[in-house]
């Protein structure tokens, strides 16, 4: 008799059940919460990783700290800054064909001084080649094809940026043709970060981020479009 009366008690009513039933619920929904936490923290941090290539520009920034801390503290602001740029327009590169706005819309076809793409970059790559070292290193930042001067002549705008152990600058460049071939016309080396816009009407556009007076040196602030025109053997900036 007692062992069916055991049996007939209904299992809600014994004695464990309530506190069973009560620590379970937020057990689950906590578990859930961390899980889903982690997952979104994995995917932001994914999003905000470094290239290779900008980490190794980070790397030679924080070279020039004169201690541990310091150096630390300078691969950090590059990488703020590297990371809030992302969102700067990104020019061609020497794996990407330009966009219409920067290689002139002609064909072999129509137009006896046509250049393609390829061999822009074949000629680019050539000239970045002969810079680099085993201590230094180059990075396109951007190119464009178009006669500057208006002589019938095509000319080859690219800028780029020089990568050493410790040090990094950019620069714009002009090729011009000769009975040799594209040689280097002008060069000019230019401020902070820097990518190639576009060229129209003799105007080379580079999109900038300057610094401000209180940058550290791994992270300039101010996002300014600077205009510049080729003459002859220099560039000069138009205002």
């Amino acid at each position: 008799m007692l062992l069916y009366r055991c049996s007939r008690t209904p299992f809600s009513n014994q004695p464990n059940w309530p506190r069973w039933r009560s620590s379970l619920v937020p057990a689950v929904f906590i578990s859930a919460m961390v899980v889903f936490t982690l997952l979104v923290n994995s995917q932001a941090q994914g999003a905000q990783r470094l290239t290779p290539e900008q980490r190794e520009t980070c790397r030679a920034q924080a070279a020039q700290g004169d201690n541990r801390q310091e150096r630390r503290q300078l691969f950090r602001e590059c990488r703020r800054g590297l990371l809030s740029n992302t969102s700067m327009p990104q020019s061609p590169t020497l794996s990407e064909p330009a966009p219409s706005s920067a290689m002139p819309a002609n064909n072999a076809a129509t137009d006896p001084k046509f250049m393609d793409a390829d061999e822009a970059i074949g000629i680019m790559k050539s000239f970045l080649s002969s810079l680099e070292s085993e201590s230094e290193s180059t990075e396109l930042q951007g190119s464009a094809v178009e006669d500057l001067n208006g002589d019938g002549q095509l000319e080859i705008v690219f800028v780029w940026t020089l990568l050493g152990p410790t040090y990094w600058r950019n620069n714009l460049t002009v090729l011009a043709k000769t009975a040799n071939g594209y040689q280097q016309a002008a060069e000019f080396s230019l401020e902070g970060y820097a990518n190639l816009s576009s060229v129209m009407n003799g105007l080379i556009y580079v999109d900038q981020t300057l610094y401000a007076e209180n940058d550290g040196r791994c992270c300039p602030s101010i996002k300014k479009q600077m205009k510049y025109r080729w003459i002859g053997k220099t560039i000069e900036i138009v205002e």
